[in-house]
């Protein structure tokens, strides 16, 4: 299969990504968690869905949505001062090496303020692998 050319063979490699990841993934726990019934607990729950946690814990954490939100507005100014065509219009419209700097602008200032809203005050952490 590695001998693939065009479309195939970047299929092959994207699925070898992900099984790689996926087995990593499922690997680490074994090896963070003590006993085997933890780990084994653990992967239960990575693949159980509670809809009454669905909104609860990471997914409520502002500095998740703040970066999207400020995005959206952000699109949506940009959307009403491009003389109120769609935003698709304006993307056409847009030469593509101007689009391409405001896009990677974006992502980064979103990555920067991301970044700042997740940095950790205070105490330092110990470093991870003394905490086995």
């Amino acid at each position: 299969l590695a001998a693939l050319t065009g479309f195939s063979h970047k299929i092959w490699k994207a699925l070898c990504v992900i099984v790689t990841f996926h087995t990593v993934t499922l690997t680490w726990s074994f090896f963070r968690l003590p006993k085997t019934e933890e780990a084994m607990t653990c992967l239960v729950k990575v693949v159980q869905f509670e809809p009454a946690r669905m909104f609860g814990g990471g997914a409520l954490a502002l500095s998740l949505w703040l970066p999207i939100l400020v995005w959206v507005f952000i699109a949506g100014v940009m959307q009403f001062f491009s003389k109120r065509s769609s935003l698709m219009d304006w993307v056409q419209k847009c030469p593509h090496g101007s689009f391409s700097r405001g896009m990677a602008w974006g992502g980064a200032l979103g990555l920067l303020v991301l970044a700042l809203l997740l940095a950790r005050t205070g105490e330092k952490p110990a470093f991870i692998y003394f905490q086995f």
